[in-house]
């Protein structure tokens, strides 16, 4: 528990940071009212990436955290490698790996589609719920980060789906 509580204060900065840029609107031009929200929104884009990063650091040292930590118990090893194997069952540290990843990858995204709105601010328009964007050449820019976004999250969707199996098999063979 000494270990995990490591990752308690990345964890919270992490999901402070998601909240934040979800409750202004995200990447919904309806809800950009000037130029100075986009570029409110970038910032808040990489205090997401930097939160990720260190939320990614934290969680990857983990595995050598527990080991010094019981060995610093005098825990002997076979046991040692036992509470490792339990925990990468239920934890999935490659998994939780590749979601940082993926985090990587929206913000590369993210920060596309918020650029492209930002450079061309004055030439779209919301009608509905249907951005219009005048130049053929942002339009494209927008639509291929957005397909991108869409896709990582895709991916990103699998990930924690195999996240909460393991951690569902687990709980159940207990």
């Amino acid at each position: 528990s000494k270990v995990m509580r490591q990752i308690e204060k990345p964890s919270l900065e992490y999901n402070q940071a998601t909240m934040a840029f979800q409750q202004v609107g995200g990447i919904d031009p309806s809800t950009m009212a000037d130029a100075e929200d986009i570029a409110r929104r970038l910032e808040m884009v990489q205090a997401f990436g930097a939160a990720n990063e260190r939320f990614a650091s934290v969680y990857s040292s983990l595995e050598d955290s527990m080991r010094k930590g019981l060995r610093d118990e005098n825990i002997d090893d076979d046991f040692i490698d036992f509470v490792i194997t339990n925990w990468w069952q239920g934890a999935r540290p490659d998994l939780i790996s590749q979601i940082r990843q993926t985090d990587r990858e929206l913000v590369e995204s993210v920060t596309g589609i918020l650029t492209t709105l930002q450079e061309a601010f004055g030439k779209w328009s919301m009608q509905g719920d249907l951005l219009l964007i005048e130049d053929a050449s942002a339009r494209d820019k927008y639509a291929q980060h957005f397909d991108r976004m869409n896709e990582v999250v895709a991916r990103q969707e699998v990930l924690q789906r195999k996240v909460q199996e393991a951690l569902e098999k687990v709980h159940s063979q207990r």
